[in-house]
């Protein structure tokens, strides 16, 4: 029992000699060492560095194009870029059984007349005129109105009489 706990002692010390040992590389090959045993590699940072000079120039370029696009969609009219046009679809005069009939579907078109100009045409379904619907409540009688023109005056027929 002695005996595996020593070799288990061992094997984790060799484990962890293993994981915690230092890296070394050739000095020769890279002559760039820094004070903290860190080596760099000065290609490296120079193509990073145009990298990360195109990349930030690109967004720049992105934000200043969406600023433009908010600031002229926040200038225009929404009728100026954008137009509708709504009909309304014949119904059928003769209906037929089974087949279905296209005056009973919306149908929408869109069409581009440029990057902000777009045409939008629906096209409503008018069906067939159902029953009249129950009559509504009588509403609250409205103020007494003014007293209209006095007519012409003569024979007040049988009242004198």
């Amino acid at each position: 029992m002695f005996f595996l706990i020593v070799l288990f002692i061992l094997i984790m010390c060799l484990i962890y000699y293993y994981f915690h040992l230092p890296i070394k590389e050739n000095l020769v090959a890279t002559p760039n060492l820094a004070a903290s045993n860190v080596f760099i590699n000065q290609q490296s940072d120079y193509v990073d560095s145009v990298y990360l000079n195109q990349y930030s120039e690109k967004l720049t370029n992105l934000m200043n194009q969406l600023n433009n696009l908010r600031s002229n969609l926040n200038e225009t009219k929404l009728s100026e870029f954008m137009t509708f046009n709504c009909k309304y679809k014949t119904p059928p005069s003769v209906e037929l059984i089974g087949v279905q009939n296209n005056s009973d579907i919306f149908s929408v078109d869109v069409s581009s007349n440029g990057p902000l100009s777009n045409t939008i045409i629906i096209e409503v379904p008018v069906g067939i005129k159902g029953p009249p619907g129950p009559p509504g409540n009588t509403g609250e009688k409205g103020e007494t109105g003014d007293v209209g023109p006095i007519g012409e005056t003569g024979n007040c027929g049988n009242v004198l009489q």
